[in-house]
């Protein structure tokens, strides 16, 4: 829902949003640049396959961004509920006139669907919001 939101410019507006942090969206257009941790699992069963790759070239494309990117290093692993270490796996798109974060995870919870938010996510939100005020 936040993110067909944000395909409205006047609901972003009425709403004052300055930043989101969507987990496992569905991609819809994003009316205005909009500061982005997109996370994910890289193998969550629960969208298709490729509904985070749209869904990001949606925030890439309204927040000016380049094709490239690089490692976004500044949100750590972490254990995972389930045991193993989770890699959040984030890049930072290069050029963008707003922050644009994807993070595609390999946190296994959630009765191993990979949808959900993972073990480094709270923290992760918490930084990026405090970073876009």
């Amino acid at each position: 829902m936040l993110v067909n939101i944000l395909a409205h410019k006047a609901d972003t507006q009425y709403l004052k949003i300055r930043a989101v942090s969507p987990v496992a969206a569905d991609p819809f257009n994003v009316a205005e640049p909009m500061p982005v941790l997109y996370i994910d699992g890289k193998m969550d069963t629960q969208r298709s396959p490729d509904s985070a790759m749209k869904a990001v070239a949606r925030f890439r494309t309204s927040n000016m961004c380049m094709d490239t990117s690089t490692p976004y290093t500044a949100i750590p692993g972490c254990k995972s509920s389930d045991g193993p270490q989770v890699d959040p796996g984030c890049i930072i798109y290069d050029g963008c006139s707003v922050p644009t974060i994807w993070c595609s995870h390999n946190d296994p919870s959630y009765s191993g669907t990979e949808h959900g938010v993972p073990c480094f996510a709270l923290k992760a939100m918490t930084d990026f919001f405090t970073m876009q005020r």
